[in-house]
């Protein structure tokens, strides 16, 4: 199995935009990494259950000199981590035209050595966000945090053009109308060596 492969077969299901449905509804007022990261750690370890694989997806493991890495497959054998994976949740307002992002996607790539990183970025209606804000009571909600313009995703595209030659990039689009409308843009990076883990069972 290749683990790139499995992961974008998961957020590119009809299941995760379902989670990511529910996601929205029940953390409407927080940045929603860590849920998401969840249940991507989730769908992973069932597919590694139902194969009878010696892995297991960990999150927020390694720790290592006050970092930790977000999401790790691990041999569980020797607890090791074979693959290691990044998230960066951001809104489409944190993308201005000045601003060089090379090295923001590199904090939590090449820098941290990992096999993958996943940005997603939350594009919301801020009319209905809002509103939805208001009738819950909600102040100062996450609607100042979402982009006026259309040019935040032309403004990532060239960071991560420059990553083409070492690395892999696919890109997803999932859209999600309840409690209001939401277009999750995912960024997945990743190295280009291949990783089967089948290769590391005897």
């Amino acid at each position: 199995m290749n683990i790139k492969n499995q992961i974008i077969k998961i957020i590119d299901s009809q299941e995760f935009k379902d989670e990511l449905t529910k996601i929205n509804q029940n953390y409407f007022n927080l940045k929603q990494e860590s849920f998401i990261r969840n249940r991507i750690l989730e769908q992973l370890n069932y597919v590694f259950n139902n194969k009878n694989l010696n892995y297991r997806a960990l999150a927020e493991y390694p720790r290592e000199n006050r970092t930790k890495t977000d999401l790790s497959i691990i041999n569980v054998n020797d607890g090791l981590a074979a693959y290691k994976i990044e998230f960066k949740y951001s809104f489409s307002k944190d993308f201005k035209k000045d601003r060089d992002y090379v090295n923001f996607i590199n904090r939590d790539y090449d820098d941290r050595n990992s096999n993958m990183f996943i940005l997603i970025v939350a594009h919301l209606d801020i009319d209905e966000k809002k509103e939805y804000d208001k009738k819950w009571g909600v102040k100062n909600g996450l609607a100042k945090y979402v982009s006026k313009h259309d040019d935040w995703e032309s403004i990532l595209d060239k960071p991560f053009r420059s990553f083409e030659e070492c690395s892999d990039l696919m890109r997803f689009k999932i859209n999600v109308y309840e409690p209001y409308k939401t277009k999750y843009l995912f960024y997945v990076l990743s190295k280009k060596e291949s990783f089967s883990l089948n290769e590391t069972i005897n």
